[in-house]
Formats: structure tokens, sequence, C-alpha cells
């Protein structure tokens, strides 16, 4: 089991010389260093660097900087550093000072490349996930003799604008000392591989970070839904050739490191789909659904709730995430579709106005204060919209979304979903958490509808679902309405 297995963590460590600056400012450094837990998505870098003591006017200024700064330096490894936002934590000022710090994003290497790249290649390190799995590469011999490779499972190809993408699993080998012997540790890396088109190349490689980070977003987003974690990218390579007329090829690399995004170990469900049952290409159909889909941004913030829905944390958050989840895709489809509305347009605002006419002819006749006159007047503009229950149970037919196993055999859906917005509606207008038990069944039910909704719109295949995707919804038939 994975649980019993021994936790190790490995440090990474840069060290070097900078320059802080702020406004108009600047303090040299003349050594820092730079640390963290190696391959973790989570963690801040943290900075640590000596200072010679500044006159009185510089450290007011940096007083007033809001504690962020601004590093410039080069590596004891001669590698060009930028740390465009330092969070200072403490400074010892005396005739050596130390600054503390913590930052979230690093660069190494040029911003801008010398030359023109006539190939560019970019490698983003994801965090840890259950969706990409190691290409194995197998020997075969041919009917005349000769050794080849294949690939037993191909890295996902996805479509682009930047070029060729593929998603799969690496894994890189780190020296580690157990009780004094020279070990190495194997480490799977979830990678995107990016070859870039020869248009996508370029000399701003900061620029084209930027650019690889808003092209992969809905990318990572859907591995995140698929996986059932919080997936992030961490870490950006670019490796540039270039040609040199003088002698050998050109290469510079410059990377880029992003941390405080997810970990992908603060879930307790198994992955919703199984990568080996997707095609090739299944990943890259689905994202491509994902994209087309009018009400996209509405589902993006779905698939956040529905994540939250499984992390491990208090029972009353999860039921209310998995509840979130439901009526943000419910209403994002209704809004586009019009399904949420029970009426539009000029007859609604005939409608308005005669319900107000009778409310002011009521409350006068019945001599009602001006308080209640107001609030039942509040509430006109809701007679617009429909109500929820109706709308999703119309959804899950329409979608042929899977219900039954999730409530006791004959049970009604409409009747199941109004015993559960019971419950739902005590724990958010009245704060009273009736029933633990009920609550993780209302937490199950309402979360494995909301992803089987989103699954549906994406145009995802019962048969790529994982075998145990649905296995902790068991003991749901078995439990009360």
């Amino acid at each position: 089991m994975e649980d019993d297995l021994p936790v190790v963590d490995l440090d990474e460590r840069v060290q070097g010389t900078g320059e802080l600056q702020w406004a108009d400012f600047s303090l040299p450094v003349p050594t820092f260093s730079l640390h963290h837990r190696k391959f973790d998505s989570s963690g801040a870098w943290a900075f640590s660097g000596s200072i010679r003591r500044p006159d009185s006017a510089t450290r007011a200024q940096l007083g007033r900087s809001g504690g962020i700064c601004r590093l410039i330096g080069r590596t004891d490894a001669g590698r060009d550093i930028v740390i465009p936002e330092l969070h200072l934590s403490k400074i010892e000022w005396s005739d050596l000072g130390v600054v503390s710090a913590g930052a979230y994003q690093v660069y190494w290497g040029p911003d801008r490349l010398a030359f023109e790249p006539v190939k560019q290649d970019i490698v983003v390190h994801l965090s840890n996930n259950d969706i990409a799995q190691p290409p194995f590469r197998l020997l075969e011999t041919r009917w005349d003799g000769q050794v080849e490779g294949r690939f037993e499972q191909p890295p996902f190809a996805i479509t682009s604008a930047l070029g060729l993408v593929e998603f799969s699993k690496h894994y890189t080998f780190e020296k580690v000392d157990v009780v004094g012997m020279a070990s190495t540790v194997q480490i799977a890396r979830p990678v995107i591989s990016i070859q870039l088109s020869p248009e996508n190349c370029t000399r701003d490689v900061h620029h084209l970070f930027a650019r690889v980070s808003d092209e992969l977003g809905d990318l990572v987003q859907l591995i995140s839904f698929l996986s059932r974690h919080r997936v992030s990218w961490y870490r950006m390579a670019s490796m540039a050739w270039g040609a040199n007329p003088h002698g050998p090829m050109r290469i510079v690399e410059s990377e880029f490191s992003r941390t405080g995004g997810g970990s992908g170990r603060e879930a307790y469900l198994e992955r919703l789909v199984n990568p080996f049952a997707l095609a090739p290409n299944g990943l890259d159909e689905l994202l491509k659904n994902f994209q087309a889909l009018a009400v996209k941004e509405a589902l993006a913030h779905a698939i956040g709730h529905v994540i939250a829905a499984v992390r491990q944390g208090a029972i009353e958050s999860q039921m209310v995430s998995a509840f979130t989840a439901v009526e943000a895709v419910v209403s994002a489809v209704g809004e586009q579709d019009g399904s949420a509305y029970a009426i539009r347009g000029n007859a609604f605002k005939l409608l308005q106005s005669r319900v107000r006419d009778l409310v002011r002819a009521f409350a006068a006749e019945r001599q009602l204060d001006a308080v209640a006159t107001n609030s039942i007047l509040g509430k006109v503009p809701a007679l617009q919209r429909r109500p929820i229950i109706p709308r999703l149970v119309e959804m899950i037919r329409r979608h042929s979304v899977t219900w039954k196993d999730l409530w006791p055999s004959g049970a009604d859906l409409e009747e199941g979903l109004r015993a559960a917005y019971r419950r739902r509606n005590n724990l958010i207008h009245a704060g009273i958490l009736q029933d633990g038990y009920m609550a993780a069944v209302d937490r199950h039910r309402m979360h494995a509808l909301a992803e089987r909704l989103i699954f549906s719109l994406l145009g995802g295949r019962d048969e790529w679902l994982d075998e145990s995707a649905y296995g902790h919804c068991e003991y749901l038939t078995a439990s009360p309405l």
C-alpha cells in the first residue's frame, strides 16, 4: 500500500549573488540562498540573503515597500535569476544583516534570447495526478531480424495552436543517502511536452512562458476533473536551438518555477477515468468539447466545487461544495438554454407589475407596515426563475445521467432530491447539521450527480470511467432518502 511507503523529502537549493529592487531603490545582496522541497508544487521558496546596512532613507523606503521586492542576480552555477516578487518576512539589521523572505515565482536563464531560435521545446511539470501514465517502450524483433521499439501506452496527443503537445508520465532519478548507503530514488513526474511550431518560436522567453500557461489552462482544469485532484503546473522549461555560423548549434535553456498550486494529495477518492481505457486522442476529444461549450467558464467553477467536495475536511464544507457544484452546472445550462426561467421578456414585466399592484392593494387593505410590504415586493422578481429541483430532474433525464445507484430501489428522484435539499437548507439557513451520516450520504449523492452531469456535457463515455470510480457509493442504495 502507498500509505505504508516511507516519506522522502528532497531539498532543492540555489545560491548566488544579486540585488534587491523596489521603486527607485536597490540594495546589494552579496550572497543569498534559495531552497524548497523539490517536486513540491505547493510550498514557497525560502529565501535568505545577506545585506549591508543601508542608509536611513533607503531603510525608510524599504519599510514603505509593503514588504515586496524584486531580486535580480546570478547563481553560483552562472545562470541569471529573477524573482519578480520577494515577500519579506524578517530583516535583521547589522553591519551585515540578513533578509528572510518567501517567493512563489522564480525565473532562471535569459528572459530574451540573443538569437532567433530555429527550434524550441517546452517541458511543463504538473503536480501529482493519476491520468498521466508512462509511455512504456517495448522492444520487438521484426520478421527480418531487426529490433525496433514501440509504445505500449502512447502519450496523450493534444491539439494546440502552439505545436505538437503530448501528455504522459516521465521518470527522473535522484541520488539519496540511506543510512550511509548511496541509493537512487525513481520519481514519477506528470509532464506536458511541447514541440513549438516554427511560427511560435520566439526570443521572448518570459512572454512564451505566459502564453503557454494560458494555453494549457483548460487542459490542466480538465486533468484536475478527471483525476479528482487539484492539479497545477509548477515548473516550465524552454530549450532553444539557434544556428551558429562560427561553430556548433547554440542551445540555451530557461526555466520558470511557480509554486502554491495543487499537490494532488488532498482528495480521498480514486480517479474518475481510467487512462488506459482512454484512446490516445480521448483526452484531446474531451478538451475540444470542453472548450467548445458555451458554459465553459461556469463549468470550470463547477469543477472547482466538485473537487472541493472530495477533499479531506469538515463534512459541512464538503456537503455545501457538492450542492454548489450541482447548482452551478444546472444554473449555467439554464441561463444558456433558457430553462432557468418560467416566463421571460415583456410577459414577465407585465406579470411583475400586476403582482406588485396586488401586493400593494393587499398591504393597504390589511394595513401591513412598510417593512413587511417591501419584503414581499422584494421577492416578486424571484417568480421569474423556476425552482432548482425540477430543473435538475429534467437535466438528469435529458442527459441520461445514471442516478438509481444513488438511492434505494424504487425511489423517486424528485422526492429524494427534496429530502436532500431540506437537510441542505437546515445547514445553510439555520446552521444545523441534524445528522452527520445523512450529510455524508447527501455529499456523495450530489457529488456523483454533479460529476456525471459534467462528464456528460464533456462527451465522456462510460467505458472510460475507472471501474472503482463510484465504488464509494455502494452503501447509498441502503441509505434513507
